[in-house]
């Protein structure tokens, strides 16, 4: 369709973080861990992980956005997009299955 200057949301349905990571460390045969890490704890390790990306001149694995995102519960709406375009969308399930396999062999996980 000819659309321009529109934004759209692109998901499947509503899952939180949690969800996602039980999700794909199910795929990656990992135990879950149900203790929360507190977020003071976790910006500590951002600190940590931010020298270390500085001494070795890499991007560090986790930010301070990230955690940020970690404290709210955000909720988007597809009704635009599906109202525009004719699309059925991928169940997380189903992506994950796809890709999580190519990341455990890619990076030898």
């Amino acid at each position: 369709k000819d659309i321009k200057g529109e934004r759209y949301i692109v998901n499947s349905g509503q899952y939180t973080y949690k969800e996602l990571f039980e999700k794909t460390s199910t795929l990656m045969n990992i135990t879950h861990i149900r203790k929360p890490v507190a977020i003071t704890k976790l910006l500590i390790l951002q600190k940590i992980t931010a020298l270390k990306a500085y001494l070795t001149n890499t991007t560090p694995l986790l930010n301070k956005e990230t955690i940020a995102t970690l404290k709210h519960s955000f909720q988007y709406e597809t009704t635009k997009i599906k109202k525009t375009i004719d699309h059925k969308f991928r169940d997380l399930e189903k992506t994950l299955e796809d890709i999580v396999p190519y990341y455990i062999d890619k990076y030898n996980l």
